[in-house]
């Protein structure tokens, strides 16, 4: 069984953020929430991830306003 194109650049997103290339992660986020489209599980995952690389960066105004996102949908 191969893996989904989610899967497949979700696991390249993880790899950037496992070694410190957060900008780059973040040029994905787009690309992983267009792939995920209404699974809820992959968009948290996605935005989750981006949380982390924004941390990671000290963007704390962006981290708030992913988690508010995050809250919005799940909510």
């Amino acid at each position: 069984m191969s893996q989904s194109k989610f899967e497949e650049v979700y696991n390249e997103f993880n790899l950037k953020l496992k070694h410190g290339e957060y900008d780059d992660a973040l040029y994905m986020v787009p690309i992983l929430l267009e792939l995920a489209r209404n699974n809820e599980v992959e968009i948290f995952y996605t935005l989750m991830g981006k949380a982390t690389a924004l941390t990671s960066l000290n963007k704390n105004d962006e981290v708030v306003e992913t988690y508010d996102e995050v809250i919005t949908k799940f909510d």
